[in-house]
């Protein structure tokens, strides 16, 4: 597989302004499927706005201390990272800036997923299935390598291994990054 893949989710929020605060605007370009480079995500579910990194070179770029940052002061926000390479996986929910809870896989040889502080209604039935499938085959680690993507997929509707359904057919938007007040001054 070899995905590369971070984004930040925020619930109840526009893209677009879930992307002015992690410094990054719109560039025009949409596409069906994620190029490398950054991304608006168009969700059907409507209730959580996303923007995704996707490759080598990108992916480090949104990080979880951002997705702290864009949870402040009263908001929620999920932050996604995984290396299909490395085979690790971090999903994280915070709250007001602050860990609420958070499922973090560190390969082969870390063993089970790492699942601290409570998780949502919806994902308890995915991680306790995971132990299960862990339990009856320990050498087959597929599902702990994918337990971070399938809660978020269950949360936020996208995962970043599969197409996105709806209606949209150009769901990825390009980004850029946004010029600083610096620049736009020096551009005067």
């Amino acid at each position: 597989m070899g995905f590369r893949t971070a984004w930040i989710a925020r619930r109840n929020d526009t893209s677009h302004t879930l992307a002015h605060e992690l410094g990054w605007e719109p560039e025009g370009t949409r596409r069906e499927l994620p190029e490398p480079g950054m991304h608006l995500l168009s969700l059907q579910n409507g209730v959580w706005s996303m923007v995704l990194a996707d490759g080598d070179g990108w992916f480090s770029q949104l990080t979880e201390r951002d997705a702290a940052r864009v949870s402040a002061p009263a908001g929620e926000s999920l932050w996604f990272w995984c290396s299909d390479a490395a085979s690790c996986s971090e999903l994280v929910c915070h709250r007001a800036g602050r860990v609420v809870w958070s499922v973090r896989y560190g390969g082969e040889e870390s063993g089970e997923p790492v699942i601290d502080g409570s998780l949502p209604a919806e994902a308890l039935p995915l991680a306790v299935a995971t132990r299960a499938q862990l339990g009856a085959d320990p050498l087959d680690m597929a599902p702990a390598e994918t337990l971070a993507a399938r809660i978020g997929e269950v949360l936020t509707g996208f995962r970043h291994d599969l197409l996105v359904e709806g209606d949209d057919p150009a769901p990825y938007r390009g980004l850029r990054r946004r010029p600083s007040q610096a620049e736009n001054a020096s551009a005067r």
